[in-house]
């Protein structure tokens, strides 16, 4: 049965008489190629004519990288094409399915992402971030990093210019190439895997880019393989605590809007990445509030992530409550 067969008649005349057949049948080749990926023709076609759907195709996951398979949808959105977030009823993490796929994603990287971005003033307000991590190296004795998912390599620098050397990645040519000429960092263009011949390192970085790895179990398992014996993964992740209830809530609408930035793949939580380490060979050390990060509580930020510290130290189980979160693992 061909795409055109699936979607109903009533939608495709509709659509023609709005948009044209041409638009109609071009985007109908691009369903046909991704029709495994998706579950409402009607909706699909209807989504991409009135929002202009960039050619990204999209996949399904059908597993959760704890390993669970029991995926629940709770809503939809469009980023680019007409994506959906699940939960896992295993262990609570929200995934993006359908998602973009990894040469989609690529390309938002290399297009779009940083295209209107200011190299200065990224690396400028990022400062409190950088200071934060350097002293976690510092407790932790490392003398040598690597970062993955390094931007324009300005973490890179500024440990660098405090005795803390290291080598970095990057999935966009632009920026590599950027922070190689202008920074001076030793950056390299692509995954994790174009680190794979670097010398062992003592610690891992990887600042707010974890949930955009399509397989974070098997990137956290590559983040170890690049350290040496009782080295360090440190990790900032933003903290997605309540997106299932987003979620929930937009799934009330046959198209919500994202319940985390639309790049994500993933939404992160505090108690869901004790698996994900588990699974990739690391042993969780600690998972604190970070320091510089947003909340909705007129509170000092620092105080507040003080505070938030101090009740975890007390209960394990109390939640965090800042927008971010550091976690930091160690490989036996």
């Amino acid at each position: 049965m061909t795409v055109v067969q699936e979607v109903t008649p009533d939608t495709l005349t509709t659509l023609r008489a709005r948009f044209g057949t041409d638009a109609v049948d071009r985007q109908l080749a691009t369903l046909t190629r991704d029709r495994d990926a998706v579950d409402d023709p009607d909706l699909w076609l209807t989504c991409a004519l009135e929002r202009e759907f960039k050619d990204m195709p999209i996949e399904c996951v059908s597993r959760c990288p704890c390993g669970g398979s029991d995926l629940t949808r709770v809503s939809r959105f469009v980023f680019w094409n007409l994506l959906g977030v699940s939960r896992c009823r295993r262990c609570g993490l929200v995934l993006v399915s359908p998602r973009l796929t990894s040469s989609a994603m690529a390309r938002v990287f290399n297009e779009t992402y940083f295209a209107d971005a200011d190299p200065a003033y990224w690396g400028r307000r990022r400062e409190p971030v950088f200071r934060e991590i350097v002293a976690t190296l510092r407790q932790l004795g490392c003398g040598r990093i690597a970062d993955v998912g390094a931007a324009y390599g300005h973490f890179l620098r500024y440990a660098a210019d405090r005795g803390i050397p290291g080598v970095g990645c990057d999935l966009s040519a632009p920026v590599v190439e950027w922070g190689r000429r202008t920074l001076g960092v030793d950056l390299r263009h692509g995954s994790i895997e174009v680190l794979a011949d670097v010398p062992p390192v003592d610690a891992v970085v990887s600042l707010d880019t974890l949930y955009y790895s399509p397989d974070p179990a098997r990137e956290l398992a590559r983040m170890r393989d690049l350290l040496q014996a009782g080295g360090y993964i440190v990790l900032r992740l933003r903290n997605n605590r309540g997106a299932a209830q987003r979620g929930a809530r937009e799934g009330q609408r046959a198209v919500g809007r994202p319940v985390m930035p639309s790049e994500h793949l993933y939404g992160f939580e505090p108690a869901p990445m004790a698996r994900l380490l588990d699974a990739a060979g690391l042993q969780l050390v600690r998972c604190t509030p970070a320091t510089y990060s947003e909340h909705r509580w007129n509170v000092p930020l620092r105080s507040f992530a003080a505070i938030n510290r101090a009740w975890r130290a007390l209960d394990s189980s109390f939640p965090v409550l800042t927008h971010s979160f550091n976690v930091i693992a160690r490989r036996a």
